[in-house]
């Protein structure tokens, strides 16, 4: 097993590299919010070109009902406007819980790291320059404020994939902390803490990967 900074693998976090689909209530909303607006302009474009036929051929005080025409593309306009706000508002929490999740997802990627780092590097110095400072220091303590900004994430807010990202961050930092309470403990050769050693180097690993998605996301958004 290497330390961490050698080469990693992979993990699969969405069925064949694709993230599960969503039909939301938002996103009838857009789609409902875009017909309106190409109808709106549809109906504006019919109305002036009908201005600029009645002008052309001088009868455009026969043109009373246009005002009509205009009342009816106010009233378009007025339905549409709540579709397009409501989706915009949408699109901006979305945003905003995908940011959430990434600093969440990167703080868990540094602190798998580095309790990864001295569980594996204590048997070199039995934990003299390793497990001691990281106790002394009150780096373990930090876990479970970050157990509970996990758990306040509102989980139907969130996409499929997400969801599933958000999991695999609440059992790795549950594990992590369950190493933590042992650690005054902790039996440097233990036959079981070496297993656990390799399943904090998987979930760090995976820490990366959603880190990574997450951004790529973000990447996608923002184009």
């Amino acid at each position: 097993m290497d330390a961490i900074g050698g080469s990693r693998q992979s993990s699969v976090i969405f069925i064949n590299g694709k993230e599960p689909g969503r039909m939301r209530t938002s996103e009838i909303m857009k789609l409902a919010s875009i017909w309106c607006v190409w109808g709106f302009i549809a109906l504006g474009s019919l109305v002036w070109g009908l201005f600029v036929v009645l002008d052309y051929f001088g009868v455009k005080e026969q043109a009373g009902w246009a005002q009509a025409v205009g009342a009816i593309i106010a009233v378009v306009g007025a339905a549409a406007f709540p579709y397009w706000h409501e989706a915009e508002k949408d699109r901006r929490k979305s945003e905003r819980l995908r940011q959430v999740l990434l600093l969440l997802a990167g703080n868990q990627q540094e602190q798998l790291r580095l309790l990864y780092s001295t569980l594996f590097n204590a048997s070199v110095d039995f934990g003299e320059r390793t497990l001691t400072p990281y106790l002394e220091n009150g780096w373990h303590l930090k876990w479970p404020p970050h157990i509970e900004a996990l758990s306040s994430i509102p989980i139907t807010d969130l996409d499929p994939g997400q969801v599933h990202m958000l999991g695999e961050m609440k059992v790795g930092a549950a594990f992590a902390w369950s190493i933590c309470e042992r650690l005054n403990s902790w039996e440097i050769w233990g036959e079981r803490e070496q297993l656990e050693i390799k399943r904090l180097h998987h979930y760090w690993e995976m820490a990366c990967l959603t880190v990574e998605l997450l951004k790529q996301k973000g990447g996608a958004a923002a184009g």
